[in-house]
C-alpha cells in the first residue's frame, strides 16, 4: 500500500512519508530517503503493537493494550459491543436489531456523523489512540507526510480530527509544523497496486531476476 501511494498517491513528490493502513490489523511503510525501509527481517513498520492503553486487552502478540487489540476493526466493533452490553443508550440498538453480526465499524462512522454519542466518543477515541501511536513514529522517522488508507480511514472527519490533533500535541514542534496528515485517494485494491508495482521494478532491475537476462539464458 506504501509502494502504491509512493508510485501513484499524495505521496509521489514525498522521499520521507508514512503510510498507516487500519483495517483488520494496523501497520506502517515507511520511506526514507526514497526507499522503503522493510528492517533486517522484512518486518519493520508494526505500529499495532504500540502500548497505547496501560493494562489495556490482552493482543495477539501476548502484550497488553497495543493499538491494533483497541483501534483495528476488531477492536472497535468488541469497544462497541462491551458499550451496548453496559447498557449505554446509542441509535446503534435500533440499527443491529440485537444481532451483533450487522455490527461494523461503517455502521458505528454513520452513527457518530449523525449525532449518537456513544459512536461518536467511541470513533474518536479510536482517533486519539492512532494519533498517539502516530506521533511516537512521527517523533523517530521525522517524516513529511502521514497517509492513512483501509477500511477504518473512511471513517470520516471525526477519526481524522481527532489523529491530528494528537500528532500535534504530542510530536516535536519541528515536526508537527511541517507534516501533513491526509487519507489516501487511491481505491480498495491500492495494496494488489503496490504488489504489482513491486514485482515489475522487481524484474527489471535485479540482475538475476531480469526479465532480459532470463530469456537470454533460455535462448543459450
Amino acid at each position: 500500500m506504501a509502494v502504491a501511494e509512493k508510485e501513484y498517491g499524495v505521496a509521489k513528490k514525498y522521499d520521507n512519508f508514512i503510510f498507516v493502513g487500519l483495517g483488520r490489523g494496523i501497520g506502517i511503510g515507511v520511506f526514507v530517503y526514497g526507499k522503503l525501509y522493510r528492517g533486517s527481517r522484512g518486518v519493520a513498520g508494526e505500529l499495532g503493537h504500540i502500548k497505547v492503553l496501560e493494562n489495556g486487552p490482552v493482543c495477539v502478540c501476548g502484550n497488553r493494550g497495543c493499538l491494533e487489540v483497541i483501534a483495528s476493526s476488531i477492536g472497535i466493533i468488541q469497544r462497541a459491543k462491551k458499550g451496548i452490553d453496559d447498557g449505554i443508550e446509542t441509535i446503534l440498538n435500533s440499527k443491529i436489531n440485537g444481532n451483533y453480526n450487522n455490527l461494523s465499524v461503517e455502521l458505528i462512522a454513520d452513527a457518530a456523523t449523525k449525532g449518537d454519542k456513544f459512536s461518536y466518543n467511541l470513533i474518536t477515541l479510536t482517533g486519539e489512540y492512532i494519533g498517539t501511536a502516530v506521533a511516537t513514529a512521527l517523533n523517530l522517522f521525522g517524516s513529511d507526510l502521514v497517509v492513512f488508507g483501509g477500511g477504518i480511514s473512511n471513517s470520516g472527519h471525526i477519526l481524522l480530527d481527532a489523529i491530528k490533533r494528537v500528532v500535534k500535541q504530542r510530536t516535536l514542534e519541528s515536526v508537527s509544523k511541517k507534516v501533513k496528515i491526509l487519507k489516501t485517494r487511491l481505491g480498495d485494491n491500492n495494496a494488489a497496486l503496490g504488489i504489482a508495482t513491486s514485482f515489475i521494478n522487481l524484474i527489471f532491475t535485479d540482475y538475476k531476476r531480469n526479465i532480459f537476462n532470463l530469456i537470454k539464458k533460455e535462448n543459450k
